[in-house]
């Protein structure tokens, strides 16, 4: 071989290399912006997640302060709930957002104003607005199913389609339901209490009882319809046992037709625990990157 075919084989290979290693440098950095893209997505679905919890909260805020229960505590976390249910929203406005995810977010930020707006009116002159009362609880679950919408649609922004990945998004999904269910239960059971809407109530509780009961089995168990796999790994098992063991002792009080002032001031209680206890899930899952 000649020096000059030396020459030029040394430089096509040089070159090769700086061709091979700047794709890679390419491929490396497409890649990392789409792992970046989908974990600021992450956050921003989970602000979406967070006010269909909110939602819930402040309407069973609502109704047990216009029922006089423990008015500094509720009255305290109906303000917690209605600055944290803004915040997000500004989070999610100030976010990257697509054609869809932006036209949900104004239908949520159109409804949330005028929700807003009657969350201030409540008490007018020492009394209660009976019209953003009946606003609130006919409006609740529009808010719900708005903001579910919204996360719906930015969570689908960035999909990388990997199974572990899909499949723990769709796991946390469920466990930020569980969270929702527990106030969408309350507010339920107190209004059957109180005898408000009562027949409507009781239909909703039924449907409320019956999604908590299966997508908790779905996270003690796996569920393959629901796209569930069982959690193997014992600390966050652990967590979800301890929800369990609450549910199992609250549930008898949404089992029952009716119940007695002695129990519906035992499910307040319980209540507040139980949230908590679903809370610990979602948190111990979003800090856990290996649950199977």
């Amino acid at each position: 071989m000649s020096r000059a075919v030396k020459i030029i084989t040394i430089l096509f290979l040089f070159n090769s290399y700086i061709i091979a290693s700047e794709t890679t440098l390419k491929l490396n950095s497409l890649v990392n912006n789409i792992l970046k893209s989908k974990e600021e997505n992450a956050k921003i679905a989970s602000k979406a997640s967070e006010n269909k919890v909110l939602s819930q909260m402040i309407a069973k805020d609502i109704v047990l302060l216009i029922a006089k229960v423990d008015k500094k505590y509720y009255f305290k976390e109906l303000l917690d709930s209605t600055k944290k249910f803004n915040d997000n929203l500004k989070y999610i406005k100030n976010s990257n957002l697509s054609s869809e995810s932006k036209k949900d977010y104004k239908d949520l930020e159109l409804t949330w104003k005028e929700f807003t707006q009657n969350i201030k009116n409540i008490y007018k002159d020492g009394k209660i607005n009976s019209k953003s009362y009946e606003y609130i609880l006919n409006n609740n679950e529009k808010l719900l199913r708005l903001s579910h919408k919204l996360m719906l649609s930015i969570q689908s922004q960035v999909n990388l389609n990997l199974y572990d990945s899909k499949i723990r998004e769709h796991t946390i999904n469920f466990a930020d339901r569980e969270k929702m269910l527990t106030q969408k239960m309350f507010k339920e059971k107190f209004l059957i209490f109180i005898k408000k809407d009562e027949k409507r109530n009781r239909v909703r509780l039924r449907g409320s009882y019956i999604l908590f009961k299966n997508t908790l089995n779905a996270l003690l168990n796996g569920d393959k319809k629901r796209g569930i796999v069982r959690i193997s790994n014992k600390k966050v098992r652990a967590v979800i046992e301890e929800m369990n063991k609450e549910w199992i002792e609250t549930r008898k009080y949404y089992k029952k037709y009716n119940i007695t002032p002695k129990d519906m001031f035992s499910l307040i209680k319980k209540e507040r625990v139980l949230y908590k206890k679903a809370n610990d899930v979602v948190d111990i899952l979003n800090k856990t990157t290996e649950l199977y």
